[in-house]
């Protein structure tokens, strides 16, 4: 007989994760199961570099020509295996810049600033 794992989406980093057996998230370790101070408003989105976005804002995906620039940083899969394989000892990064073209209307961008959640997978 086999055991199911479900991998699952922290409801609070948004973090795609195999949840420790008391349910806490090994990204943040948070409770999954704890929504109290979650925003249901917020959801995760994985974007590609370079991936066209349809010209929707990313927040109330009303139509905009505006698009703005993020920039992500992303450790080499060595660095990212060394530093889950040893979480204790501390290893200098190798980043590479991530750019992403994200389309944002006028009235959000008053509102507020994107940033940048990137996936160390």
């Amino acid at each position: 007989m086999t055991a199911h794992i479900d991998i699952v989406e922290c409801p609070h980093c948004h973090t795609r994760v195999l949840p420790k057996a008391d349910n806490t998230c090994p990204a943040c370790r948070r409770n999954i199961l704890d929504t109290q101070d979650v925003d249901p408003n917020m959801v995760s989105l994985i974007v590609r570099e370079s991936q066209d976005l349809p010209p929707y804002c990313y927040l109330c995906n009303s139509v905009t020509e505006r698009y703005v620039e993020i920039i992500g940083d992303k450790g080499t899969f060595l660095d990212q295996s060394l530093m889950f394989l040893m979480p204790t000892r501390k290893f200098e990064e190798n980043t590479s810049n991530v750019f992403v073209e994200l389309p944002q209307c006028e009235t959000c961008a008053e509102k507020e600033e994107p940033s940048p959640f990137v996936c160390r997978l």
